[in-house]
């Protein structure tokens, strides 16, 4: 069971972030604005990501997708089918989170810690997404990845997954692939496919804002 302090921090977060949210729905032009000096936005007509970088002795940086404000319910309602605490949980009405790691004394690379949608279709005892709504949004990932991309590039460091990361996830595999290599398409970045870890080199900049 989480403790009381756990469920604190994750309700403070939440609150943080979901405002984030909101507000830049209703007050960020389309494309890329900086909230304050941890966050910023990037905004289209589909979606939006709101970009948590917390800088510590790990340095980690979090890419959240939300849908537009009329769906946030529908998000939220079936993010209780997910884990507690988890990702779904620290950003209610999100499609999905991206999180990196880094340690800024250390050159091998910017880290995917992991890359989780919020929401689940099909049977379930929680209220799940419409798979209509869920496949509208499904280019949620690639969007992230891009972001991930960038900043691995502004940071001159290289993205890394480690193939550990995909473990007991042989279905997840071939689609987390499939949306890095569209990022890639997109950023002008390129896949080096290495016995325990793949790696994301940038090698030009592409457009912003998608």
């Amino acid at each position: 069971m989480a403790t009381r302090k756990a469920r604190v921090s994750a309700t403070a977060e939440r609150r943080v972030i979901s405002a984030i949210a909101e507000r830049a729905w209703g007050e960020a032009p389309v494309g890329e604005s900086r909230i304050d000096e941890r966050h910023r936005v990037v905004r289209s007509g589909k979606m939006l990501l709101v970009i948590d970088e917390e800088k510590s002795n790990l340095q980690f940086l979090r890419i959240v997708a939300f849908p537009k404000p009329e769906h946030m319910e529908a998000f939220l309602t079936a993010a209780d089918g997910v884990a507690e605490l988890g990702p779904a949980s620290h950003n209610p009405g999100a499609i999905g989170t991206l999180q990196l790691v880094r340690w800024p004394d250390n050159n091998r690379g910017v880290f995917l810690n992991y890359a989780q949608t919020h929401a689940k279709t099909g049977a379930s005892s929680y209220a799940p997404v419409k798979r209509g709504l869920l496949t509208y949004y499904g280019g949620w990932r690639v969007r992230a990845l891009e972001q991930a991309i960038r900043y691995a590039h502004e940071k001159r460091k290289t993205l890394v997954l480690k193939r550990s990361f995909f473990e007991g996830l042989p279905g997840s595999r071939a689609r987390l692939m499939a949306d890095l290599r569209e990022a890639c398409r997109r950023t002008g970045a390129e896949i080096s496919e290495e016995k325990y870890e793949i790696k994301v080199r940038k090698a030009a900049l592409g457009g912003a804002g998608r």
